[in-house]
C-alpha cells in the first residue's frame, strides 16, 4: 500500500510509506498515532461484494508470488492538532476495509491464540483508552462509528449491517484456507519478521 503523509512519517500496518523522495517497507503499526479519525465530511462505508473479491485476489496473489512491495492502494492521512491523532484523507474505504479484515483475523485465531492479543493490541483498538468501551482505534464516520464497533466487538452476532456483512465475508475467506490466518498477515505485509510464531517474509 502506498501512503502518502502530510506529516512527519510515522508507521502504519506495515505498508509502504512515501515522504518526499524517500521511501520507507515498513511493519509496525502507527509509532505515535493512537487514533486514526475518519472525518465526518468523508462518504460512509460502501465497499460491496466486487471490491472484497479484488481485495482478497490481490492479498493471495502478493503471498503466493511473495512481491516484497506492491501498490495496494493510496492513502492520505492528517496530523491534527492532538499528537495522538490523524484525520484520513483519502483511502477511508480501504482502511476500514483492512481494519475489518484484521477483527475477521483476531476472532478466527481466537482468544485462547497467543496471537489474538498481537493483533488486537497492534491493529484495532487504543489499550491506553480508557474512555471508550470499544477502545476502537478506528473511528468511522458517525453513523457508521457505532456499527463497526459492533462489529469489533460482537463479531459474527454484531447487528446485519454492512460491516457485519464484509466480516463474515473476510471469516469465510479464512474458513476456506487456501491460506493460513498467518500467511494471509504476511501476504498484507502486516507483521514484522519476529512477531508472531511463524517466519515472514518482508
Amino acid at each position: 500500500m502506498l501512503i502518502k503523509l502530510n506529516l512527519p512519517a510515522k508507521y502504519y500496518f506495515g505498508v509502504t510509506i512515501v515522504k518526499g523522495n524517500a521511501e520507507l517497507i515498513v511493519s509496525q503499526v502507527i509509532a505515535n498515532n493512537r487514533t486514526i479519525n475518519i472525518p465526518v465530511y468523508q462518504r460512509r462505508y460502501s465497499w460491496r461484494r466486487e471490491q472484497l473479491e479484488r481485495f482478497v485476489a490481490d492479498l493471495k496473489t502478493a503471498y503466493v508470488n511473495q512481491r516484497e512491495r506492491y501498490f495496494f492502494g493510496s492513502l492520505i492521512l492528517n496530523a491534527t492538532g492532538d499528537t495522538s491523532t490523524v484525520d484520513v484523507i483519502d483511502g477511508q474505504q480501504r482502511l476500514t476495509t483492512v481494519s475489518l479484515f484484521l477483527i475477521a483475523i483476531r476472532d478466527f485465531l481466537g482468544s485462547s491464540d497467543v496471537d489474538y492479543q498481537r493483533v488486537n493490541e497492534m491493529f484495532l483498538i487504543d489499550r491506553f483508552d480508557r474512555d471508550s468501551i470499544a477502545k476502537n482505534r478506528l473511528h468511522p464516520v458517525p453513523g457508521d462509528e457505532e456499527q463497526y464497533v459492533d462489529v469489533l466487538i460482537n463479531g459474527l452476532s454484531a447487528a446485519d449491517t454492512i460491516f457485519k456483512s464484509t466480516y463474515a465475508y473476510f471469516w469465510n475467506v479464512l474458513q476456506q484456507g487456501d491460506l493460513t490466518v498467518h500467511e494471509w498477515l504476511s501476504g498484507c505485509k502486516l507483521i514484522p519478521e519476529t512477531t508472531f510464531k511463524r517466519g515472514y517474509n518482508e
